[in-house]
């Protein structure tokens, strides 16, 4: 699953497909808006922005809901 993959993903398809719980979407979407990363991204204007990498939200892997 690429960064871009996650940002551009709806709700639906993060719970159904990807299987998050909602409180992970919940957070992605809170995280993304606060980052001022939109939907629409391509790979390489995240990349151009240099900074987003999936590093930025290793935290969620750890985090309990």
């Amino acid at each position: 699953l690429s960064m871009v993959k996650l940002i551009n993903a709806d709700e639906k398809t993060l719970r159904d497909v990807y299987r998050l719980p909602a409180a992970v979407v919940e957070r992605l979407q809170e995280t993304f808006r606060a980052l001022g990363v939109e939907k629409g991204i391509k790979r390489d204007e995240l990349h151009a922005m240099g900074r987003y990498t999936f590093q930025d939200f290793e935290g969620f892997r750890n985090q309990e809901f």
